[in-house]
């Protein structure tokens, strides 16, 4: 099967899934209702969910470009926004058919002849950084949440050793990232902080004062799963975690799955921005002769 067909295919099994997804959360709550708290949220509210929301797509884009720095890539700060802001539009609006990742790997190699590997291998452990502190706040917030639940206290200790563990998962296949695990880490919580707050007012938005840790773990989980590349960026994966979760620890599907889709709309909001760098193509400079660079 040629690529092309292959790519197709990835694409209608994305917008299936999704669909399937929808449509079981959709069969089990009141689709009006959730238009009905979304069409009253209290719109202050949402503006400053907005902004920490691209805050931290801004940080993001900045501890991406510490892994290009590290690996020679030397790509300017303005230049490197709009490389992750390109990215974000192509995950959101064209899934299937090229991700992301897979246009700002085609780009910087077109560009600066870099080969594959090296850009892939940075945007990767990018990626397994930004899941690492995903998995850490959600140990954390887990331990502390309202709801009684199971292993609830141990949680804290799985925080360490996940830190512990990817330290030495870098020292075993990627020492040159060692130097900087620390300040990509950190870099990587505040950006998962930014979006639990862009999370928490949501839930003010919404008018919602109960259980907020237990939501915001049950968010934190959601970003998780919808992570996996098997939905259209991520919508889908996001509700039925919400939904599924909200029934197991008593909390109110509506809000839960009003604050997943509105989440996703702040998320369609400001990766839109990156149509403008679709239509006006840029060029990216490295001031690093990479044919002399040892990888």
């Amino acid at each position: 099967m040629n690529k092309k067909y292959s790519r197709l295919l990835k694409a209608a099994a994305k917008f299936i899934i999704s669909g399937i997804a929808l449509y079981l959360v959709f069969s089990k709550i009141s689709f009006n209702e959730i238009f009905r708290l979304i069409g009253n949220a209290h719109y202050k509210f949402l503006l400053i969910a907005i902004l920490l929301f691209l805050f931290s797509k801004i940080i993001a884009a900045l501890r991406l470009n510490q892994f290009f720095n590290h690996t020679n890539i030397i790509i300017n700060e303005y230049t490197n926004l709009k490389l992750y802001w390109l990215g974000m539009f192509y995950n959101l609006f064209l899934p299937g058919g090229i991700s992301g990742d897979g246009y700002k790997i085609y780009l910087i190699n077109k560009q600066l002849k870099t080969g594959i590997k090296p850009v892939f291998r940075a945007i990767l452990i990018d990626r397994l950084v930004g899941l690492l502190a995903l998995a850490v706040l959600a140990s954390i917030i887990f331990s502390v949440a309202e709801q009684i639940i199971p292993y609830q206290k141990l949680s804290l200790l799985l925080s360490i050793i996940l830190i512990v563990g990817f330290w030495g998962f870098l020292k075993l296949f990627f020492k040159k990232y060692l130097e900087i695990y620390l300040m990509v880490f950190i870099y990587s919580l505040t950006v998962q902080l930014l979006q639990l707050i862009c999370a928490f007012f949501i839930l003010k938005a919404l008018n919602y004062n109960d259980h907020l840790l237990t939501y915001l773990f049950l968010f934190l989980i959601s970003s998780i799963i919808s992570i996996l590349p098997v939905t259209i960026g991520g919508i889908g994966a996001r509700e039925i975690t919400f939904l599924t979760g909200a029934q197991y620890l008593s909390l109110s599907p509506d809000i839960s799955i009003a604050l997943s889709l509105s989440f996703y709309l702040i998320t369609v909001v400001v990766s839109a921005v990156g149509l403008i760098w679709v239509i006006n193509p840029f060029k990216i400079k490295n001031t690093v002769n990479f044919s002399k660079v040892q990888l």
